[in-house]
């Protein structure tokens, strides 16, 4: 982890956005898709399908780091403490947005989901 705990939040909030970027992508493409030929739609929700589980997994590793450095911070025992209340509150948002973006891949993939159960 680096010196400076500031710039290190910043790229945990840069790799949420690209997360949320991703799953929005997901979506634009998913929706896109019913205006285009069968062969083609199927492609296309196939890769949003794609954009949906990176999403997830960058936002889970995401999380992961936030927590290591957390408890890294919290060792050290620095007057950064009490910046840990926050980023708790980022770690509780980002896993809000894993909910959110896992209830994306399970809509997608619900029509497999259906055969299987």
């Amino acid at each position: 982890m680096s010196k400076n705990s500031e710039s290190y939040l910043g790229n945990i909030f840069s790799a949420t956005r690209n997360s949320i970027i991703s799953s929005t992508l997901g979506i634009g493409i998913y929706g896109f898709s019913g205006s285009t030929k069968k062969q083609t739609r199927s492609m296309m929700k196939l890769l949003s399908k794609f954009l949906y589980i990176y999403a997830l997994l960058n936002l889970v590793n995401t999380n992961l780091m936030l927590r290591d450095s957390m408890s890294l911070v919290k060792d050290k025992k620095t007057d950064k403490v009490n910046d840990l209340k926050h980023w708790k509150r980022y770690e509780y948002l980002n896993w809000l947005l894993c909910i959110f973006i896992l209830a994306l891949v399970l809509l997608s993939f619900s029509k497999y989901l259906r055969k299987i159960i």
